[in-house]
């Protein structure tokens, strides 16, 4: 799915180096999934931040890729919108081999 979004930045806050074209992409990505269920949900910006119990000026931060949540404030992010992180093996075959 696209979505009609403004251009998201590569991160200011990853630890004193560039971000990675996968890096940047991969939270790309889950950011405009994030955006689109907030909006789904007709959760304001400012409703999120109440919820995650932060300013909302990072909840813009995130949704405009300035910056990129830590892993911890992600999955708070993900289960204020009745998310759930979830992994997976990529192939069960190739564990251990």
């Amino acid at each position: 799915m696209v979505l009609a979004h403004k251009e998201i930045r590569p991160p200011t806050n990853i630890k004193s180096r560039q971000a990675t074209k996968m890096e940047v992409q991969f939270y790309r990505e889950l950011i405009l999934e994030l955006i689109d269920r907030r909006k789904r949900l007709k959760i304001s910006q400012q409703e999120l931040s109440d919820i995650l119990g932060m300013s909302e000026c990072y909840v813009n931060k995130w949704e405009s890729g300035v910056k990129f949540p830590t892993m911890f404030s992600f999955m708070c992010w993900c289960n204020a919108l009745n998310l759930k992180i979830k992994s997976e093996p990529i192939d069960e075959e190739s564990i251990g081999s």
